[in-house]
């Protein structure tokens, strides 16, 4: 009696690879909103100050300067005094 060669069939190889794809996709698309929720929850005017140029433009309005998310042009965050909380 033969014995016939016993694997994976084309068509579940193929359903697997499917399915693999499906959650490649779904995994970038859920990382991605998790990066822009990050993003928009540490800005700057989410956080209540203003982006300045230079850390001396935060000490002339009598701010403070936080960790935040700014724009290349105006990289540092300036928070009003008042507002800061250590």
């Amino acid at each position: 009696m033969k014995k016939r060669a016993q694997g994976l069939s084309v068509n579940v190889m193929i359903i697997v690879a499917i399915g693999i794809i499906v959650f490649l996709v779904i995994a970038i698309l859920i990382g991605k909103n998790i990066l822009s929720f990050g993003k928009t929850t540490t800005g700057c005017t989410q956080k209540g100050g203003i982006c300045v140029e230079k850390p001396a433009d935060c000490s002339a309005k009598g701010g403070v300067l936080i960790d935040a998310v700014c724009t290349s042009n105006e990289p540092y965050c300036c928070l009003a005094r008042e507002a800061y909380v250590s």
